[in-house]
Parts: structure tokens; C-alpha cells; sequence
């Protein structure tokens, strides 16, 4: 990652965890926003390992860019080998959120080994965006990729409604970490990450449960459907929650979603128990 500095946080239990999870945020946001998620996590003995991604939140390199969608892919294995590192031997999940969701998705299908692994979450996995984007900034983007790869454009996340709880919303406005802008170069490196993710999803056979916001106004809801039906995985469960909408685990219902995962991540372990 030519020397980029990436952020590492650990969020961990008092005393040694009964699995870890290693948290992958969306894009333009940072590790600190899953604090919630991660105490209540660790209320249920999961350690939490984490950090922000090449370009965002307390991480190095220009924000809002990333000269190869390898660089996430390799911050994501950085976190990955510290909670495998320090877990001894217990299971370890991946929890991916929006643009972290797809990351996730892409290490799965690239590693070379993901058999130790135990199982993956999905929150609002990012496979294709739902609000419009104006086919000029899409065309003038393959134009310039090349030439300008640099170049930052507004998102319009900061537009976009992710969450009914006004509280987080307003925190979110107020964050001097978020970012907005995105580069020629991450964009395209989306689209093309974006579309292998689908192309590939019989890669993965891992346990994976995938959740996303039946009102996301921001990803299309439909397309992590289209995902769930192409996936390898025997162990799956694909769903949308009516009535939520983009970031499930900062909306009013957060503390449900958050059980039903960490129920889903204990059943996990049991099966993984009784099969050694």
C-alpha cells in the first residue's frame, strides 16, 4: 500500500472472548462509528478487531481515494491476522458494512485460504447503489481514470438518508471524519469490485448471514438478494428487514438487529464445536 499507515482498534473483553470479529466500516465513514455495535458485541464475549480503511477515518493516504481495490483488501487481511494472532485458536467471524460488506465479499472470493474462517455477516452489503447517479459523472469517470485517477468528486452520501435515528444522523453531520468526496479512481474500482462480487458469489461457502434495510435508500436492496441466490454457502441466511433503512445497526431497532446477529454468530460456534 506504498507505505500508507493503516489504523488498527480493538475493541476486547475483559477476559479472553469466546470468538472475534473483525469489523470492516462502509465508505466514507471510520471504525469509531461501530462502538455501540462493538460494546454490545463484547457484552455477548465477542472481541472486536477493526480499523479504517486506506484513505478514510484515522488511516493514511489521500481521503476518499485508493490507487487499487487490493489496498482495502489488504488492510481487511492486516486486521484479520492480528485477530487470528491473538485469538488462539478460538473462531473468527468477518462483519462487513456497505462498501465494508463488499470488501469483505472480495477477500473471500481472492484469499487463498479463508478455511479458518468460521462464518461471515453482511449489514447493507454496497453491490450496486440505488440513488442516481448522473451517467455524465459515470462516463467522464472511465475517461479519466487513467489520466486523472486522483481527482475527487462529492459522493452525495451526505445527502442520502441512512439511518431514523435523528440523534446519529446529526452526530454523523457533525463528524469531522466522515468524508464525501471520492476519487476517479476508487469509483471505478467500486464499479469493477462491485460487479465481480456477483459474478463470483458461488466463491464463497462459508456460513453467511446477510442483512440489509428493506427502505435503504442508498443500495439496492434487491441486488444482495440477487448475491444470497448465487452464493456457494449451504449455511445461509438472506433477508431484508422492512422498514430499515441503510446503517441496520444505527437504526432505532439497532439493539435486535445486534442480537439476531450475535444469536446467529453463537449457533455458529456450537455447530463449529460439535464438529471438531
Amino acid at each position: 500500500m506504498n507505505g500508507i499507515e493503516i489504523y488498527h482498534r480493538q475493541w476486547l473483553t475483559e477476559t479472553s472472548g469466546k470468538a472475534s470479529i473483525v469489523i470492516v466500516h462502509g465508505q466514507g465513514e471510520h471504525s469509531g462509528r461501530y462502538e455501540y455495535t462493538a460494546n454490545a458485541l463484547n457484552a455477548r464475549g465477542f472481541d472486536i478487531y477493526t480499523g479504517d480503511l486506506p484513505g478514510q477515518g484515522r488511516s493514511g493516504g489521500l481521503r476518499g481515494h485508493v490507487d487499487r481495490y487490493d489496498d482495502y483488501l489488504a488492510a481487511v487481511d492486516g486486521w484479520v491476522r492480528e485477530a487470528r494472532d491473538r485469538s488462539e485458536g478460538r473462531p473468527l467471524f468477518l462483519l462487513g458494512h456497505s462498501v465494508g460488506g463488499l470488501v469483505v465479499t472480495r477477500y473471500l472470493q481472492t484469499a487463498p485460504d479463508t478455511s479458518f474462517l468460521s462464518g461471515v455477516v453482511l449489514s447493507s452489503p454496497a453491490y450496486r447503489v440505488r440513488y442516481p447517479i448522473p451517467r455524465w459523472k459515470e462516463a467522464l469517470g472511465l475517461r479519466l481514470d487513467k489520466v486523472l485517477p486522483r481527482l475527487r468528486m462529492p459522493s452525495g452520501l451526505e445527502k442520502q438518508r441512512t439511518t431514523k435515528n435523528e440523534e446519529i444522523a446529526q452526530a454523523t453531520a457533525q463528524d469531522p471524519l466522515m468524508e464525501y468526496l471520492v476519487s476517479i479512481r476508487l469509483f471505478n474500482e467500486m464499479l469493477r469490485a462491485q460487479a465481480a462480487a456477483i459474478a463470483e458469489a458461488d466463491r464463497i461457502r462459508l456460513p453467511l448471514l446477510l442483512l440489509h434495510g428493506g427502505a435503504d435508500e442508498i443500495i439496492d436492496p434487491q441486488q444482495s438478494l440477487e448475491f444470497g441466490r448465487r452464493l456457494g454457502s449451504t449455511d445461509k441466511d438472506v433477508r431484508l428487514l422492512p422498514g430499515l433503512h441503510h446503517e441496520i445497526l444505527n437504526e432505532p431497532e439497532r439493539d435486535d438487529v445486534i442480537r439476531e446477529i450475535a444469536d446467529w454468530l453463537e449457533r455458529r460456534i456450537h455447530n463449529t464445536l460439535n464438529n471438531l
